[in-house]
């Protein structure tokens, strides 16, 4: 999925502090991003790509979102409140129309998933079962509806993906190579490096050949063909990436941990990759194609993921065919080990103020403007839900799970 990082100083002056944003089916993140929700912004993004681009599974899901929602609880409405607060909408309007109605409940969908795929749930879980009638049946069909929108991406690639490659000597693919570094430079900065070549050497494609500032990569990876020559991969534009990594150098997207290869990689480049891959701290997206661009195995390493699992499982792909798996208890293990930092955090904040635990949650789900919850503010307006719906309830015995509500905002949005 295309992915784009955009520098800090022009992400400040255009989308402010949102670390990520789509459009078009394409993400974009702000080169600086916060290390603690870092999980959170991809998923919560290309659930947004999948309304972008009309994946009909998942505008089905949308349209019977609301039905999964017990609106007879003040959880579900209050939820439901704060995710149209931020999409400017009124959720309660009997006339909202069908394009509010389905930016609302894709925000929703989002904003859940950010926290469900990452598994940063802190304390609501507890809210989110009294909101839904069957919360685990809606983060079941969710995750589900992601692994086939993957899935089906790559039979796609695979469909429209099959060029004819030229068969170029070896002095030949040595002069690409040449020119590739006198075009684009060489970089030692894994942020900036779009491919990496036989030799260990990083491609900079920062845009300083350009005259861009460096610093992250800005440059698409078919723009190989403006290094070699036009005819360089054929006609279509995809060609020059496709022939480029069929003669042995490896296309790197240091955004999202990604390596994709196509041909068995060299002694410099395993040596380079084991430094990319601890860089990432092991978790890093691994396609293996064929040389003619068909995509045979996607693999995402948790957190974690030591170097060489990933390296014996390149290795043993070109030895003889065997495709990367991770196992459940590897994922299950890196997901406990965030839970374990989750509950020892917890612990260190069991003795601090309101105040405190408020600053907490607003760290973890603020949107660019934040929200400050004010604890009289809450208990007034849990008064006034409870005369509101004559509930036979103290406004006191609901001001708490109020509170977490209100403190629950999405962090990240959609442009």
């Amino acid at each position: 999925m295309p992915s784009f990082v955009v520098a800090d100083a022009a992400w400040a002056k255009n989308k402010g502090n949102t670390p990520a944003f789509s459009a078009g089916g394409q993400i974009y993140f702000r080169e600086t991003m916060p290390e603690q929700n870092r999980g959170m912004y991809a998923t919560h993004e290309i659930t947004h790509v999948m309304k972008q681009v009309g994946y009909t599974p998942y505008l089905d899901f949308v349209s019977k979102t609301p039905d999964m929602l017990d609106m007879s609880t003040l959880e579900a409405r209050i939820l439901l409140e704060h995710t149209a607060k931020h999409r400017g909408i009124d959720p309660f309007n009997t006339s909202l129309s069908e394009t509010d109605r389905l930016n609302l409940y894709d925000e929703l969908n989002a904003t859940l998933y950010g926290h469900i795929s990452s598994g940063n749930m802190g304390g609501l879980n507890e809210i989110l079962n009294t909101a839904f009638y069957d919360f685990s049946a809606y983060t079941k069909e969710l995750n589900e509806l992601h692994e086939r929108f993957k899935s089906d991406n790559q039979k796609k690639w695979k469909e429209k993906t099959r060029y004819s490659l030229k068969n170029y000597s070896d002095a030949e693919q040595r002069d690409h190579r040449k020119k590739a570094i006198a075009f684009f430079g060489k970089t030692y900065n894994w942020n900036e490096t779009g491919y990496l070549t036989p030799a260990g050497t990083k491609l900079d494609f920062s845009g300083r050949h350009e005259g861009g500032p460096g610093g992250y990569r800005t440059v698409d990876h078919r723009d190989i063909r403006d290094a070699i020559g036009e005819d360089y991969g054929g006609d279509d534009y995809s060609g020059s990436m496709v022939q480029f990594m069929s003669e042995g150098n490896i296309r790197i997207s240091p955004e999202s941990g990604g390596i994709n290869l196509s041909v068995e990689p060299t002694k410099s480049q395993l040596d380079a990759l084991s430094d990319f891959i601890g860089k990432n701290r092991g978790e890093v997206i691994l396609d293996l194609d064929t040389p003619d661009g068909q995509t045979v195995s996607s693999t995402e390493y948790p957190r974690g993921t030591h170097s060489s699992k990933v390296l014996n499982d390149i290795k043993a792909y070109f030895k003889d065919g065997t495709k990367p798996h991770v196992s459940e208890l590897a994922q299950f293990l890196s997901l406990k080990g965030t839970e374990n930092a989750q509950e020892i955090a917890a612990l260190k904040r069991e003795n601090e103020s309101l105040k405190a635990r408020v600053e907490y949650w607003k760290g973890q789900t603020r949107r660019s403007q934040g929200v400050t919850t004010d604890r009289k503010s809450v208990q007034k307006a849990a008064n006034a839900l409870v005369k509101d719906y004559g509930a036979e309830i103290s406004g006191s015995d609901i001001a708490g799970d109020l509170q977490s509500l209100y403190d629950f905002n999405p962090r990240i949005c959609q442009w």
